[in-house]
């Protein structure tokens, strides 16, 4: 954005202008006429010294930055991951799986990592098995494995 294109149009608005303010709308991503409207609707009759504090309320109040931050908002879904919520006695299992990533490993394996009881582990994959946050898989030796899905 010009910053003297939009300054001239505030000071022919009777607006004057901080350094501080000016750099909030410098940097806004909104239109030169779009944030002059926006501030002569928000201010009227006021006093027409544009402070940082005021500079900010308009961007955010401004109808083209509400549609510049949904589609912020939207690019932020599509490239971010949801995050996993594993109930917390399950966790210290669930990162030691997500450690050995799409490798099977069988429970007695991670019960000497987490120096717990095989038959400890076992239940605890088994529940992260039926919340959908690993798979179980049945080896040649009829043996189970799990994996993180």
């Amino acid at each position: 954005m010009a910053e003297s294109e939009l300054l001239s149009k505030l000071k022919a608005n009777n607006f004057k202008v901080t350094p501080g303010a000016m750099e909030v709308l410098k940097n806004s991503h909104i239109s030169v006429n779009d944030l002059v409207n926006d501030i002569a609707i928000s201010w009227g009759d006021e006093e027409r010294i544009i402070t940082t504090k005021k500079a900010i309320r308009v961007m955010l109040n401004s109808q083209k930055f509400s549609v510049f931050s949904k589609e912020i908002k939207e690019e932020i879904k599509k490239k971010t991951k949801p995050v996993v919520v594993v109930p917390r006695h399950l966790m210290r299992t669930y990162s030691i799986m997500k450690r050995f990533g799409n490798t099977p490993v069988i429970p007695g394996r991670i019960a000497q990592i987490t120096h717990r009881k095989k038959e400890t582990e076992k239940i605890y994959l088994e529940e992260l098995v039926k919340n959908g946050f690993i798979k179980k898989k049945l080896k040649e030796n009829n043996q189970y494995s799990y994996q993180i899905v």
